[in-house]
């Protein structure tokens, strides 16, 4: 992967704020009611796989942590009798115009993500 170790914890927040933060076109919940109205669904979720190597006799070496594949899946459906190029432009949308510079959502999704956690050790 060529992303450095210390930014996959930021994968999750990243992928909630493709979702959310809206785009040039439209805000979060306009492209929300889009993706509704347009697919049966539309997520982006990060995946994080460590890379664990082999030894000369065959055995499995101890992984460090430092290794690792990383990947954004992103999934949707739509109905091939309506056609699916509204899904693809939706998808286009989430993924390549996403304006992921907005500080007050990236505040406001760590905000739940912090609210969570805490619900989750109670």
């Amino acid at each position: 992967s060529n992303m450095d170790f210390d930014d996959v914890v930021l994968l999750p927040l990243f992928s909630e704020l493709l979702l959310t933060a809206g785009n040039n076109y439209q805000n979060g919940v306009e492209m929300q009611r889009q993706i509704d109205a347009l697919t049966g669904g539309l997520t982006v979720q990060a995946i994080v796989e460590e890379i664990v190597d082999a030894a000369s006799d065959g055995s499995y070496v101890v992984p460090t942590g430092q290794n690792m594949v990383t990947k954004m899946i992103v999934r949707s459906s739509c109905l091939a009798s309506s056609g699916c190029v509204p899904m693809f432009n939706m998808i286009k949308q989430v993924v390549f115009d996403a304006d992921v510079q907005k500080q007050a959502k990236v505040i406001e999704i760590l905000k739940k993500m912090i609210d969570d956690m805490e619900d989750n050790v109670q």
